[in-house]
């Protein structure tokens, strides 16, 4: 039987609003059996993942997507099969971590100024240990009854250019492929359509492979960059994007895979690469 993969996933150790178990349990009731969570600037869902008692057809993947800035731009990366011990990567995570700290404190002083009352120990307890990021936020001003929804609180103060928007201070582009590199993982452009040709083809000579599937793509898209990968050698990535079901991506969840020979691909490269 064919292994059915997907591998840009997100739990509420980031922007989602499942547990890795209830993500886990999700993701096989679409009979996808190999699956990574690929938390925004953390692996900690995924270590949380490797606690849970699962199918052994089942496959977890070290993932992560990193947030990083090329020519002040912001680009995401995926990251995959990394050692989570590599001291390098845990460093860059822990100083992504205070970044996003202090730009929430930020954004909070903002609020505040505009008459929404939150404090940072709020946002604290909902991001738990994840880095903090808008929709912790987000969903404390829901949850203090300021506004009705996460949706409205973006709309209202916290959307780019917004009331309370504070930019993020990301580490570049080269350094994030550098440190995933240093780990010993694979790294892939996140969802292309979001940048200029330039910009892919200015990142193509460092990345491992492009993330040519995802909910954002159409079919004149995913050729263009599956054409990229074949001119450059590169390896092809795919998944849903999966955050919740108030985003509408239940529906992307169990239709964007990957092929399996696409994936077999991946870990191949990485036992080249890094196995001894």
């Amino acid at each position: 039987m064919k292994k059915k993969i997907d591998l840009h996933t997100h739990t509420n150790y980031s922007d989602g609003d499942f547990s890795p178990k209830e993500l886990i349990k999700l993701a096989q009731s679409r009979n996808i059996n190999v699956l990574s969570i690929t938390d925004h600037d953390s692996f900690d869902g995924y270590l949380n993942s490797k606690k849970l008692k699962l199918p052994k057809d089942f496959e977890i993947v070290p993932g992560l997507e990193i947030s990083s800035s090329l020519n002040g731009k912001e680009v995401h990366l995926l990251g995959y099969f990394f050692d989570p011990e590599a001291d390098i990567l845990q460093n860059q995570l822990e100083e992504i971590k205070a970044k996003r700290l202090l730009r929430a404190k930020k954004i909070i002083k903002k609020l505040n100024s505009s008459g929404v009352k939150i404090d940072i120990e709020q946002v604290k307890k909902i991001a738990g240990n994840s880095a903090i990021c808008r929709p912790h936020i987000a969903h404390a001003m829901v949850n203090s009854g300021i506004v009705k929804n996460y949706y409205i609180a973006f709309k209202k103060f916290l959307r780019d250019d917004g009331p309370a928007d504070v930019k993020k201070d990301n580490i570049s582009s080269i350094k994030a492929i550098t440190v995933i590199h240093k780990a010993k993982g694979l790294v892939f452009i996140a969802h292309p359509v979001l940048l200029k040709d330039s910009e892919i083809e200015q990142l193509l000579p460092a990345v491992d492979g492009i993330e040519t599937i995802h909910p954002l793509h159409n079919k004149y898209k995913e050729r263009k960059y599956k054409n990229y990968c074949k001119r450059y050698s590169l390896l092809e990535s795919g998944g849903s994007d999966f955050h919740s079901k108030k985003r509408g991506d239940l529906k992307n969840l169990g239709k964007f895979t990957l092929p399996e020979r696409k994936f077999n691909s991946i870990k191949e490269r990485r036992h080249e690469l890094y196995d001894e």
